[in-house]
């Protein structure tokens, strides 16, 4: 008898257990905190998406003499944004993958230049001379060079 009685009170044991760990759980699970927590993240996916701020407005000759300056500080302030630039076109060519390739002027004597990349598709005729304002999304620098990629036309004010 004693083989019995061990062996049902190590059951009973087993299954308060057991009837402990799911209650907990469950007590768990509807904790005020975790509901309130679910209707945060259900009120967030529910909100409007986050607008892109505007783009920065630039001139070309500014972007220049800010890499000029301090090409560190500058890519903290600039990389990743979107930015407006404005400046004359020193010249414009065709580029590979269907792109024009524009030169834009950053100083009165044509010397010093930043290189823009724009879809060819562009309506604008582009000449020499031509103020241009451009709304790029990707900047980089290589070798002192900065190049504009992924470029389009400002709309006009």
């Amino acid at each position: 008898m004693l083989r019995k009685s061990y062996w049902a009170s190590a059951g009973l044991l087993f299954a308060a257990v057991v009837v402990f760990l799911v209650v907990r759980f469950t007590a768990a699970n509807r904790h005020p905190d975790a509901a309130m927590a679910s209707s945060i993240v259900s009120s967030v996916q529910q909100s409007a998406p986050h607008e892109p701020p505007p783009p920065l407005r630039i001139s070309a000759a500014q972007l220049y003499t800010e890499y000029d300056r301090n090409a560190v500080a500058a890519n903290d302030e600039f990389a990743g944004r979107t930015l407006e630039v404005s400046g004359k076109i020193l010249s414009a060519a065709h580029a590979s993958g269907g792109m024009t390739r524009l030169r834009i002027a950053v100083d009165q004597y044509g010397l010093n230049d930043i290189e823009a990349r724009i879809a060819d598709d562009t309506d604008a005729p582009l000449k020499k001379g031509q103020s241009v304002t451009l709304v790029c999304t990707d900047l980089s620098r290589a070798q002192g060079s900065l190049t504009l990629d992924r470029c389009s036309m400002a709309p006009a004010d």
